[in-house]
């Protein structure tokens, strides 16, 4: 049997245990059902679902990489994320690792179809989500308005009036605020005020150690001289302040001199084709090298190992082409409408499946159930038994109104709503800079499934099975050869090197 682990979350709006229970019931019966052996169980209780950064999850992606499992199992989709985005990235990192992600509630086919119908599953919930939190920040601006408190964002010095939910100076940790200011004005570094603050016990609003990265935040918080702001906008009321608008704005220079002072840390560059990109030749997967620490690009894996003549591309031009061909793709009606043919396809065919007539079948015998005791109760007349009689009655309507709402979770997994909810998916991609880079990850993640590079053409695979093929320029291509081939010869001088002096020591250690 392969090993699996369970995955499973409540949000702090529904903050019921027996979902919990539910969840992990049900993901146990499926991996019983498909032979799998779980191993572990990850649960994250009252958070929410639109933010990835949370303990149990991060410790499910830190152990997938010490391969001891093979799938993990979640109840649906939306008790994983409500961000299509994060959802989409890590899952990448899950496949990354050799791991696979199954559901109990939606069953996904490997195909491009149904990686397509996943990922709409994905922006679905987000969909959802999103309507949600417009309501939530429709409350949130009008607290803001009177520049009352909205629950997460009373600053370190500060407390809210149980009875007005105005703010207030907390007696115990204003000074400590003004103090921190005071210092950092002084010349003190971040890192000597936090390592001072946690020593002598203090703790940041959300109970955490101070870092560098709360103390930044803090710094650069109106709400200390009394300025309310909200989304960009100053609320006309002020609030109660801790230190002077002279003192604010000289830590405000200090921050920007310090801001500007020379990077010590080399800039990180993310490779956005990672796992979709392979040589169009030997089909290996291609990823991402850099030269001389400015100069980036795409190469076979199949080259570096000397099986494989495949040119290497530059990174930048590469990404471009594929992210305005994706865009290209979206702004065609008739892929449109191919899409939402391939949705509704899928949709009928989920309907039709083992699992779906299996769940029909206990939902009939359960109404059968339920109407003999409907019939038992009426004819029962002992008032001792008719207590259990209510107690099954119950049972069993319990287990019928589950089922049902299973069914109708697989039956239609993109509801009614779903030609304008799709629409109004593609529309904000159609609508999406192509120059932004959260933006990139998105529409590749999302509607591309595998990318083949040759050295005069790429060929681009989308979700919907369709293929797009873009002539290279053979000028890109030369220069990304010459530095490549500059590259290899560098590297061959370092490793030279290397070995030159690993002699060098082994011979002293000798003598």
């Amino acid at each position: 049997m392969k090993n699996a682990v369970i995955y499973a979350r409540y949000s702090s709006v529904s903050q019921d245990e027996q979902t919990i229970e539910m969840q992990i019931n049900k993901c146990t019966k499926y991996a019983k059902e498909n032979k799998l052996n779980i191993v572990r169980e990850y649960i994250d209780e009252a958070k929410t679902g639109r933010n990835g950064n949370r303990s149990g999850l991060q410790q499910l992606l830190m152990d997938s990489k010490e391969h001891k499992f093979k799938y993990v199992i979640m109840y649906m989709s939306d008790r994983y994320f409500r961000n299509t985005t994060e959802a989409l990235a890590f899952e990448k990192e899950l496949n990354k690792n050799n791991v696979e992600l199954l559901f109990t509630m939606e069953k996904y086919d490997d195909t491009p179809q149904g990686r397509f119908m996943k990922v709409i599953n994905y922006a679905n919930n987000q969909f959802y989500s999103d309507l949600y939190s417009v309501k939530i920040s429709n409350g949130l601006a009008e607290n803001a308005s009177k520049s009352l408190t909205t629950g997460n964002n009373v600053p370190f010095g500060y407390k809210t009036n149980k009875n007005t939910k105005e703010f207030e100076l907390d007696p115990i940790t204003a000074p400590i605020a003004k103090e921190i200011f005071e210092r950092y004005a002084k010349g003190e570094t971040v890192a000597q005020i936090t390592k001072s603050l946690n020593k002598r016990g203090f703790k940041t609003v959300k109970g955490n150690d101070f870092n560098k990265n709360s103390l930044h935040r803090m710094l650069k918080n109106k709400k200390y001289i009394g300025v309310y702001v909200y989304k960009g906008e100053v609320m006309p009321k002020p609030i109660p302040r801790i230190i002077s608008d002279e003192l604010f704005k000289e830590v405000q220079e200090i921050l920007e001199k310090n801001k500007k002072a020379p990077a010590r840390q080399r800039a990180f560059r993310e490779y956005l084709l990672t796992q979709k990109l392979f040589c169009g030749y030997c089909g290996e997967m291609m990823t991402g090298y850099s030269a001389k620490k400015k100069y980036n690009y795409y190469g076979c894996k199949g080259k570096k190992a000397h099986k494989c003549n495949k040119i290497p591309i530059n990174k930048e031009y590469l990404e471009d082409i594929v992210v305005k061909s994706t865009k290209d793709f979206l702004d065609n009606q008739n892929n449109i409408d191919m899409i939402i043919k391939e949705i509704g396809k899928l949709s009928k065919q989920n309907s039709k499946n083992d699992f779906i007539n299996s769940l029909k079948k206990q939902l009939g015998t359960y109404k059968k159930k339920k109407n003999n005791l409907l019939e038992a109760l009426a004819n029962c007349d002992d008032k001792n038994l008719r207590p259990d009689i209510y107690n099954k009655l119950t049972e069993t309507n319990n287990n019928i109104e589950e089922l049902e709402i299973e069914l109708s979770n697989l039956e239609t997994p993109i509801d009614d709503l779903l030609f304008e909810k799709v629409k109004f998916i593609i529309q904000e991609f159609r609508n999406g800079d192509i120059n932004d880079l959260k933006f990139k990850k998105t529409i590749i993640n999302l509607f591309i499934d595998k990318i083949f590079l040759y050295d005069d053409k790429v060929v681009i695979l989308f979700l919907t099975s369709k293929r797009k093929s873009i002539n290279l320029s053979q000028n890109i291509n030369e220069q990304t050869k010459s530095l490549f081939n500059t590259t290899l010869v560098e590297m061959r001088r370092l490793e030279l090197l290397s070995e030159n002096a690993a002699t060098k020591t082994s011979t002293s250690l000798v003598n």
